[in-house]
């Protein structure tokens, strides 16, 4: 019978008072037959529920951010595709560098002008949107696959 009320997570203090109870009903019984005990009064502690929760909330939220991936949204392909290529001379956009890679402009070279007017190599600009359809300067929304679909 203890180690029944022990799998309930009865506290051991109220086991043992349990257990006696439970021999006095059987002296004053004076019986050889088996007798069966159905409990029919059960005290939850909020301490006792508070105590497990504290383990269980670290454990909950951990396994929710195990669960969780960050994921970022793609520009839409068609409209990397249908993006401003320009060429590069030596002009003031060759004085700048492409933040992406951090490499400096030179003439002559294809790069790629966003709706926000940031200005990348194309190489780096179709990279980049193919994994965020935010400028990486500024932040500029580029349509999505969801936005053309109308979600």
């Amino acid at each position: 019978m203890y180690e029944v009320l022990s799998r309930m997570d009865v506290p051991e203090d109220e086991r043992t008072v349990i257990i006696e109870n439970i021999f006095q009903v059987l002296e004053s019984a004076n019986t050889m037959l088996p007798i069966c005990v159905d409990i029919k009064r059960v005290t939850c502690r909020l301490q006792y529920m508070r105590d497990r929760s504290d383990q269980m909330i670290p454990r909950v939220t951990n396994e929710s951010m195990d669960t969780y991936e960050v994921r970022p949204i793609p520009a839409a392909k068609s409209f990397i595709k249908d993006l401003e290529r320009v060429g590069l001379d030596d002009s003031e956009d060759v004085k700048e560098s492409c933040v992406i890679c951090m490499e400096c402009f030179e003439g002559g070279v294809q790069a790629i002008r966003l709706p926000c007017s940031h200005i990348f190599h194309e190489n780096c600009s179709v990279q980049w949107l193919m994994t965020s359809h935010l400028c990486p300067l500024c932040r500029y929304p580029m349509p999505c696959e969801e936005d053309l679909l109308g979600h």
